[in-house]
């Protein structure tokens, strides 16, 4: 005769509870001993062993249902369980009114990315408002429904540490660095609140505070950092939406506002008679193509050919890296005199290079060098609040404005810059200045006055 188990064995060989094993006892084979429930030994052995998807001992106490789409559970910390649950509902009678409560579990998340369930009561409404129990439970129900996504209750600290262990690794590395920089001083202002707690009025509060000490640009970073945060929550359905899309910026800001200095030829030329090699063709280089400063210090000789310089690499904080984006990774044609002066610097390795073999130091070559005869020649002044400075990224953006000025198409403008988008050249290099403001109101003038002479 068949031995027959009851549900808290086949539970605990199933490793399930025991309502789940009520709720599938058909399917378990059940059989009826008078009023109790038993469960043939050999089906429950066979389904402990077996590989068919019908006899898949599910997750998270799913269904046994045949696998007929091919699902595949995904670890037990990130998946929603199914709920099989009512509620339940009862009346608070107080002095003056009474009040249908509605009680109910949860699930959470939490710092460890593990779900769990938790009692919940809430205010259904009043008696005038639900005057039977059919409909605080009908009440409850909807507030179910609306509710079935778990909430995190992980800080943002929590989840900044979730963020540096799944995210960071993916990221550049400079822009991880940048990301990470930016958010020491939300973390500061509110780790310690859960994220589900976050909103756009609480980060609104925060930049608006922090506009008495930093510049708009500085504000612009925070809040980017915070984006790429919470947005990563949003990914991972930790939260719903993303506070930091569509919020503005506060319009009075501390802070020291930067400047670029646009440099004129003459400008340059004099800085590049000023300095020594290989400082002085660095900066020729720069300003002849417009390069980014790590693109520049990453040239190798066999990036030079007859075509141009294939810009294929960059150097951040002394590791060589990839270009920044694909469009970043292009072919330039380098004009023969500067391509002979590139030439000239070194017999092998990289172009420009210290004395020990290495890239050169972006940062001591501007201050030892570049800074030291900017200063003599009164190109730009030390640390006069208020005036433009003077860095690597100068020449790009005298590049851009010289072209701009040339007439040269925005396409093939963004295709020497090496942008992602056609407009970034428009939108964040190029500089007006008041000549040019000042020739189209001549050319009315001179229009009005002509009608004025004819009439």
């Amino acid at each position: 005769m068949t031995e027959l188990l009851t549900v808290a064995e086949v539970a605990q060989r199933l490793n399930v509870s025991e309502c789940w094993v009520r709720r599938n006892r058909r399917q378990l084979g059940a059989i009826y001993v008078g009023r109790s429930v038993r469960f043939p030994q050999a089906v429950i052995e066979k389904l402990c062993t077996s590989s068919n998807p019908q006899f898949i001992v599910p997750v998270a106490e799913r269904s046994l249902k045949p696998n007929q789409s091919g699902y595949q559970p995904r670890e037990e910390n990130m998946l929603q369980r199914n709920r099989y649950q009512r509620g339940s509902v009862f009346l608070y009678r107080g002095k003056k009114v009474k009040v249908w409560y509605g009680v109910w579990r949860i699930d959470s998340i939490g710092a460890d990315g593990q779900l769990r369930r938790r009692q919940h009561n809430q205010r259904l409404g009043s008696i005038q408002e639900l005057p039977t129990k059919a409909a605080a439970r009908e009440a409850l129900r909807a507030l179910m429904r609306a509710n079935t996504r778990p909430k995190a209750e992980m800080t943002l600290c929590e989840l900044l540490e979730q963020f540096k262990q799944v995210q960071v690794p993916t990221m550049k590395e400079s822009s991880s660095d940048y990301t990470l920089r930016k958010l020491q001083v939300p973390i500061a202002n509110f780790g310690s609140v859960p994220i589900s707690q976050i909103g756009r009025r609480e980060i609104g509060s925060f930049l608006v505070k922090q506009a008495e000490l930093y510049s708009r640009n500085t504000l612009r970073g925070f809040r980017s950092a915070l984006s790429s945060l919470l947005g990563w929550a949003v990914e991972c359905e930790w939260l719903t939406k993303n506070p930091c899309i569509g919020l503005k910026l506060p319009r009075n800001c501390g802070g020291r506002r930067v400047q670029r200095r646009v440099l004129t030829p003459d400008e340059v030329f004099a800085i590049v008679r000023g300095l020594h090699e290989p400082y002085a063709t660095l900066v020729l280089f720069l300003y002849i193509t417009g390069v980014r400063i790590g693109e520049a210090i990453a040239v190798r000789h066999e990036d030079l050919t007859d075509n141009g310089l294939h810009v294929r690499r960059r150097i951040y904080e002394g590791k060589v890296d990839e270009v920044k984006t694909e469009r970043s990774e292009r072919v330039l044609p380098i004009p023969q005199a500067l391509l002979t002066r590139l030439h000239g610097l070194s017999l092998s390795g990289w172009i420009f290079q210290a004395s020990n073999g290495q890239p050169l130091n972006p940062k001591n070559a501007m201050n030892r060098h570049v800074l030291k005869v900017a200063r003599e020649l009164k190109i730009v002044e030390k640390n006069v609040p208020g005036k433009a400075t003077l860095n690597w990224h100068s020449f790009r953006h005298s590049f851009t404005v010289n072209q701009r000025r040339a007439g040269t198409h925005p396409k093939v403008l963004s295709a020497l810059l090496g942008h992602s988008k056609v407009q970034l050249a428009m939108d964040v290099y190029d500089h007006v200045n008041i000549e040019e403001l000042r020739q189209p109101l001549d050319q009315m003038l001179r229009s009005v006055m002509k009608s004025e002479l004819t009439a």
